[in-house]
This record gives structure tokens, sequence and C-alpha cells, in this order.
């Protein structure tokens, strides 16, 4: 009977139907695997991350014990080592007058209580003391230009026997082999790596507000006080943009006259072909900032020499410090713009760029308003060859991380690259109704590339020409397009970069130096900011609550003039104090 039934039943179903309901049954199973070995991926995730912590507050646990036992006797000496100007220090430190230990455990002591705000520290270090001891057994003629300075790391760096993620989750568990080479010439020099640092999200001057990113671990740490220099990377305005939005010092070189990123960990598993990621310090004051630099330029063949064993980054080009460009000498000609002729910024960030042009006239500077880069092309230009391999890289990271809402602009990117290119377009047309941001492809073809490349070098010399043409030495910019927006927004604002990436897309040099706060003022013009881009909702909204939040201002000059960026940001520092004395 049954025979007969089913017999019957076939001659109605046609063979396709079977066909159909086998692929479905594979298809099911084949989703439910996949389903299932994302479930036991991210449970192992998540077990590493447990194992992270608990490492992280077991060595955390152990130095804190260490700095209570002797706080009674120590403590008023930290403060002390807290306040020293870095010469001071230095000096102090070279001569003997201090101990490279006691200086570790002074920031040892305020990285712990940054940390416990920000939850800025991924790593402290645990062999930092031992070291710091080795330092003291050393003679005064071994000792390096930064000896027993304390240093944190960026953890994109490699630090042997220590992981190194770029914030990504699944690359838990991996301990590095050896360490940086920028790590090693650091410690060459003198210097001692106490604490590693990564991604948060909360600023040490309102914990509900965004630090920046992505060098915002080292940022949050120095503007708690927790360091006094640090080691980041810029491939966006990744040094910049937490300098700015934290209140310290930070300078992105040239490409060839930076920190080297050998052994150094990106999002991506390959560098772009363009821009290039620059390595660079980020500082709790300016004479720390030159002074880090000043040695490690003014060293590289000690450092070549220092008994590094890895591939030497012959990227790099061995320019030492040319005192002749940044000593006070004749007047410097220096551009400067309020906005970028394409998104106003916050009325704070370009508040604070009119007050710099008046307190550099009062330096003898000429101040002339220029034109900035064409920002519309720019962003076209960077976009398009930071993810010419069509996010491939970036998704394969993310793909196997586990989800933050902290991502989700360049989750929606990566999702419209693979998008047709049809549809591609009716995006486009669909989101510029809204902002004047153009959402953009990225160049993924051999042909579409060299263009995209040629493109990018005439826009550079064009500039370049336009800036002879009015014998500018410099530019000055607003140092963010806003204050630090509140926790967990960063991911939504993709906006932010657009202050720094035309100095990336160029190979410039440039400086962030902190010029206040945001007032009561400027926080009553945002309403003023028209309501003609989608930009501007973000802004008010963002922006919401953020009087006393810091604001800086960015110098700029062309490739391999960083001696001109520091000149200019010492004169801004020396004539804001003198103001700040009169007032």
């Amino acid at each position: 009977m049954r025979e007969d039934l089913w017999a019957a039943g076939s001659r109605f179903l046609p063979s396709g139907f079977y066909m159909v309901c086998g692929l479905t049954v594979v298809l099911a199973g084949w989703w439910t695997w996949k389903f299932y070995q994302k479930r036991v991926h991210r449970t192992r995730l998540a077990g590493l991350i447990r194992e992270r912590l608990i490492a992280n507050e077991s060595i955390q646990n152990d130095i804190q014990n260490r700095l209570n036992a002797i706080r009674a006797q120590d403590e008023p000496n930290w403060d002390r080592i807290r306040t020293l100007d870095f010469q001071v220090l230095i000096q102090e430190l070279r001569d003997g007058s201090l101990r490279a230990k006691t200086v570790i455990h002074a920031y040892q002591d305020a990285a712990i209580k940054t940390h416990q705000e920000t939850n800025c520290v991924v790593r402290f270090i645990a062999e930092a003391e031992a070291w710091a001891e080795a330092r003291d057994t050393l003679h005064p003629e071994e000792r390096g230009p930064l000896h027993g300075i304390p240093i944190s790391v960026k953890e994109c760096y490699f630090i042997k026997g220590y992981e190194s993620t770029a914030g990504l989750t699944w690359l838990l568990g991996h301990p590095s082999e050896e360490n940086a080479l920028i790590v090693d010439q650091m410690i060459s020099l003198g210097a001692v790596p106490f604490c590693m640092t990564n991604v948060p999200q909360s600023n040490p001057h309102n914990t509900e507000r965004e630090c920046g990113g992505s060098s915002g671990g080292e940022a949050a740490l120095i503007a708690g006080g927790g360091s006094i220099l640090g080691l980041g990377n810029d491939i966006g305005g990744s040094l910049r943009n937490p300098a700015a939005l934290c209140g310290c010092y930070s300078l992105k070189p040239t490409y060839g006259r930076h920190l080297s990123q050998i052994n150094s960990r990106m999002p991506t598993p390959y560098n772009c072909i363009w821009p290039k990621s620059v390595g660079g310090f980020l500082a709790k004051d300016l004479a720390t900032l030159k002074t880090a630099w000043k040695c490690t330029w003014a060293n590289l063949k000690t450092i070549n020499e220092s008994g590094w064993t890895g591939p030497e980054d012959n990227d790099i080009i061995s320019i030492p410090w040319r005192e002749d460009l940044c000593s006070q000498g004749r007047p410097l000609l220096i551009g400067y713009y309020l906005d970028d002729g394409f998104l106003l910024p916050h009325p704070g960030c370009s508040r604070v760029v009119e007050e710099t042009v008046i307190l550099l006239k009062s330096q003898g500077h000429t101040l002339i308003e220029i034109q900035p880069p064409d920002i519309e092309t720019t962003i076209r230009l960077y976009s398009g060859l930071i993810f010419a391999d069509n996010g491939a890289g970036l998704k394969e990271s993310l793909d196997a991380d586990l989800w933050d809402s902290s991502m989700v602009a360049t989750r929606a990117f990566l999702l419209f690259s693979r998008l047709p290119s049809f549809v591609q377009k009716i995006c486009s047309a669909v989101v510029s109704r809204f902002t004047k941001v153009k959402i953009t492809a990225p160049f993924i073809t051999g042909k579409s590339l060299l263009k995209a490349m040629d493109e990018k070098d005439q826009l550079r010399n064009d500039y370049l020409a336009y800036l002879a043409r009015l014998g500018v030495h410099a530019i000055l910019t607003p140092g963010a397009i806003m204050p630090a927006p509140p926790k967990g927004t960063q991911g939504e604002f993709p906006f932010g970069i657009y202050a720094y990436i035309p100095w990336n897309l160029f190979n410039f040099c440039a400086g962030i130096v902190p010029m206040g706060e945001v007032s009561k003022t400027d926080q009553s013009l945002v309403r003023e900011l028209p309501n003609t881009d989608l930009f501007y909702d973000y802004l008010r909204r963002f922006s919401d609550g953020s009087v006393g939040l810091p604001l800086s201002v960015q110098v700029v000059a062309r490739n391999f003039e960083e001696e001109i960026v520091f000149r200019i940001m010492e004169d801004i520092v020396e004539a804001k104090v003198k103001k700040d004395k009169n007032t």
C-alpha cells in the first residue's frame, strides 16, 4: 500500500523536487555546522579574554602589593617624581640622584589608578621592576639618553612573552617571540617599558566620553597622569586624534622619519600600499615629546648597533635633529584655516585656531588665511587606497572576532564594498540626500589603483605648489573636528578623521598642541550650525555636555620638516604661558 502511494505521488512530483529537497537538507546542515563552529569559536574567545583578564589582574595585584608595602615611605617621593620637568627627571636618573626602580614605582602607582578609571592598560609588564633595577647597576658612562624613563607601549608593538592583538580578541593566546624593533630601540636608549595599552573608550577628563583612537589607551593613560611617554602609531589620525581628545601632545612624523613598525601588529594581515602607518610618541608635555624625538633621531647609529639581530628598517632615513630649523630665528609665514571647506567643525575647535593665530602673531610670525586641501577628493582617494583590497583583510580580521558596536561604520563600509556597482551607485545617491560625504568604492583593479596613486601625487604636488606660491612655511588647523564624543559613539562618527587624513595622504608631518577647553559659549554656538547635513545632527547630539573637554590645534609642515613643527608648537606654548600669567 505504501509503495503504491509513493509511486502515485512520484507521478505528480517532478524529479527536480527531490533534488531541491536534498539540496535544502545539505545547505541546512552546512549552515548549522557553520553556526556551531562560530559558537565554539566565540566560546573559545570568551575563555581567552577571561584568561587574559585574570593574568593581568594577577600581575597588577602583585605590583599593587609591592607598592603598598613601601607606600608610607616612598609615596611623597613618587608625587615629586611625577611633577618633575622631563629634563630634570632625566638628569637625576643619569647622575644617580633618583633610582630607575623608584621612578618605575611612581608611574606604576599612577598607571594603576588611571587604569581603574579608564580601563586603558591591557597588560602590566611583570619584568619592568627588574629591568629598572638592572638600569640602576649601570655606571654613569653606560647610561643612555633616556636612562630609567618609564614608557608605555601601544599593544600593537611586540613585547617578548606578551600578546600583541591590535584590539582583536582572536589574536589572544599567541605571545610574541621577540620585541618590536622600536621597543628594542627604546630599551637601547635606556627606557623601561612598564605597561601595554590598547583601545579603551573612556576619557580621563570625563569617563563618559571617548578618548579617541586608535592610540587612545596611550592618550588616556598619559592624560590621566599614569605615563610620561608612550609609543603609538598613525595611519589616519591615530596619534593626533586621541592626543587632541585627551589634551596631550603628539607628532605624526613623515613616513621615512618615523618610529619603526617592524614587528608590530596591524588590524589587517598586511599593510596597505598608501598611506603607510607611522610610529610616533605621545607625551604629557611638549618638552618630553621633543626630547624623545631628539634622542631617537640623534642616536640612530647607536640604535642600529645596539645588538638588534632582526631586520633593519630600511624605510627609515637617518636624518639627525637639525637645531637650526627649530631655533628662534627669522619669523615664519604660517597659513591657517578654520574649517576644511567641506564641513564646519565644533565652534570651540575653530575658536582655538583663532586664538592661536593671535598668539603666534605675538611671537613675531605672519599669519595668513589659506585654502585647505580638496577634502572631498582627499576622502575619496584615502578611503579608496586604504581599502584597495576591497576590505578583504579587515573583513577577515573582523569576521574572526567578537562583535563590537564601535566598528559599525567600518562593517557598513565593508558591506557596501561588496555590493554590485549599480547598487553602490544607488546607495550613494540615497546617502547624498543626507550628507555631502560621498560613499565611494575602493580601487580594486590594477588600473584604478595606479590611477588613484597618480591622482594622489598630483593632488599633493598641486597643494605644495600652492603653498610655495604663498611662501608658507607651515599650516595651522583645528586639532579635531569636535571634542570627545560620548562613550560608544565614535564608531557611528566616521567624520572624525577628516582633520588628519590629508597629511597622511600627502606624507606631511603634523603635531597636536592642547589649547584650552570647550566653553559654554562654544556649546551655545553649536545650535547655530546649519541643518544641511547629517554631520551636523551628529555634531549637535554628540557634543551635548562637552563643556570642559580638551581642545587642540594641529601644526602641519612639509615632509621631513618636523623641526619647524616643533618650533611653532614651542612658540604657541610659550605665548600661551605668557598670556595665562597676564590674565
